[in-house]
This record gives C-alpha cells, structure tokens and sequence, in this order.
C-alpha cells in the first residue's frame, strides 16, 4: 500500500496518476523481482523513485481535468453500450417478432406438461420443453415473412482441428502454420478478437485445411465450452479482412457453415440475437462440466428470411450502429489519452 503522508503536499490522486503513467511503469519493470508468474516491484524503486511535486493547486487542477476526462469516457462507452444493446431489438422489430413477456416468478410460468410423444427417442431437459422456450419459439412463427431451418441453408459444414504446436517440427510440405480460432476469440460484444498476444499459431494438416475449405463469410459457430454465465453456441463471421490478413483455421470446438440462399451477414446477426434471447439455450446438453451443442438441433432451428433487399437493409443499418459504437469508444479512449498527455508534458516535460 502507498498514501500519501502529507495530502497538503501530495494528493493521493496525484501518486495514483504518476503510479500509473506508461514511462514510469516501464521504468519500474527494471525493478522487477519475483519468479516470472509472480514477479512485483522492488521496495528500491518505490525508495529511489522521485516524485515531480507541483503546487498542490496545480496537482488538484491536474487531477480535475484527468478526472472530466474518465467522465466523458465513461459516458461515451455508456452511449455505446446503449445502441450496442438495442441491435436486437431493432432485428426483431424489423422482423415483426415480440418477444413473450413472462414473469418467472410466477408458478404457472415454470410448470409445464410434455406429451411422452414428444420426448421418446429424443432427449428429456427441461429446459427444451419449458413455456418460455416454446413461446420464444412460437414468437418466431408470428413474424410476417418466410421461415426456413437453418439446414436448408446449409452449403457446407466442417467441424475443426487442433493440429500440432507450432514449435514441433513438422514436413511443411505437409503442414501450414495457421491462426487457429477457438472460442476465446469470440467476442461478445462484435466479432473475433484476433489483435492481441493470446492467438494460437499451430500446424494444421494440408489435407484437414483443405477439407475444411475456409471462404468469406463461412460462419463460426461454438458448439463446445461455455459456463453457467455464457451458454455454447456464440456465432462469428469470417470476414474478406480476416482472412486477408491471416492463414485461417478453427479448433474442434468449433463447427463451420458455409450458406447459400440468404445474407450470410444478416444470418450472422440473425443467430447472435437467437443466441442473445436464449433460445439457443436450449439447444445445449452438459457432460462433465462441459457444455456441447447439440448440432442437429441447432441445424433444424427455425430462421425468419425476408427478401434479400430487406436482409441487406437490416445489414447495412445494423453495420452502421456498430461503427457509431466503435467511434464512441475510440473518441472516450482517445480524450482521457490526450488529458494524460496534456499532464504528463505539464508534470514531467516532453
């Protein structure tokens, strides 16, 4: 723990920025003891490091403006997360779908009959046969256009592979070194997340990529893994800039579709608000802690197609929201980024 002895001297606020700034961490990894999964600051850096020491005005006024910065961050990243929220919406009421209100409270919500018809040589959860699933499912047959499963779209479909670690050695006559997408990619939020140091490059066999047969716009979908908090069965799009930019595969919890006959976007946003009201939920069973989607019934899944020119105007609307969300985000980023300038150059000069 750091404080401040004297506040009249030195804001905590003021420790807390200086503590935090880019150059001065890096300096403090120089200091860096421990073992390499548990390595901490040396008390010597913290007893040699000295500390610019403005008027206390000048700290309060630098603290001030640090602080207006996080707030209008804060509400730019608030703007976002609303119009992020509302994509769903807007697809359902383009599609003419409301969804059933239901207060699980109640005892008539939760208890329900099966008909053993509909049960024998399938599977017993709950959860398939509750009222909220069938009246979800039921809110889908009440939309005004054309419904289809989601097989009868279906081009293709590959499941994935691990391959080997990429420091084996390996006949690269034989093998490719690709990126290869597993569920910790997935973003909740967009699409994949493959910026960051935490991607896998492994050897994938010639002839397993080639089957795979990975083209624009195939869809991901995650059909093992999950938790109690994040269900199976998250949905990606392999956009023309991903693949651009890498030799891409998929791990084998990763199931591959490639689609004809409808907007493979606008089936992607389509199966990421079904994921997002749970009705994808039921699709799931849980062995051993491990969560799996059930694929037949995912594939039989009914999907709600207006005409191409609609679908194409729902992409396009959508697309933009999530561009007006990202550029809410970079602008909140880039405001506290050029406070923490503006105070750095104040405090510690260029």
């Amino acid at each position: 723990m750091i404080r401040s002895k004297d506040e009249n001297v030195v804001l905590q606020e003021y420790l807390l920025f200086l503590l935090r700034d880019e150059r001065i961490l890096k300096a403090a990894m120089n200091y860096f003891g421990g073992s390499a999964g548990q390595q901490r600051v040396s008390p010597l850096f913290l007893k040699t490091f000295n500390v610019p020491l403005p008027e206390i005005e000048e700290q309060k006024s630098y603290c001030e403006l640090l602080k207006n910065a996080q707030i209008i961050k804060q509400q730019k990243e608030q703007q976002a997360e609303d119009i992020l929220n509302s994509i769903d919406d807007y697809l359902l009421g383009e599609l003419g779908i409301k969804l059933p209100e239901m207060d699980l409270q109640k005892i008539q919500d939760r208890v329900f009959i099966v008909r053993f018809g509909e049960i024998c040589n399938g599977r017993f959860d709950p959860k398939l046969y509750s009222i909220p699933v069938k009246q979800l499912k039921q809110s889908l047959y009440l939309s005004p256009f054309d419904k289809q499963p989601l097989k009868y779209y279906i081009k293709n479909n590959c499941s994935g592979e691990w391959g080997k670690d990429e420091s084996e050695e390996v006949d690269e006559n034989k093998y490719t070194k690709c990126l290869v997408i597993r569920a910790t990619e997935f973003d909740n939020t967009y699409n994949l997340r493959l910026d960051n140091s935490r991607v896998k490059y492994r050897w994938i066999e010639n002839s397993k990529l080639s089957r795979m047969n990975i083209q624009p716009n195939d869809l991901l979908i995650e059909k093992s893994g999950g938790s109690e908090d994040q269900p199976v069965g998250r949905i990606s799009i392999l956009t023309d800039e991903i693949l651009k930019g890498n030799q891409i595969a998929y791990s084998n919890f990763i199931h591959k579709i490639t689609v004809d006959g409808i907007n493979p976007m606008y089936l992607y946003f389509y199966l990421r608000t079904m994921y997002n009201i749970k009705i994808t939920d039921s699709m799931q069973s849980q062995t051993n802690g491990i969560r799996n989607l059930i694929m037949q019934e995912y594939f039989d899944q009914i999907i709600v197609v207006p005409p191409l020119q609609k679908q194409q105007e729902i992409v396009n609307r959508i697309m933009a929201m999530r561009q007006q969300a990202k550029s809410l985000q970079e602008e909140g980023k880039e405001i506290l980024k050029q406070a923490k300038r503006k105070v750095e150059a104040m405090i510690i000069g260029e």
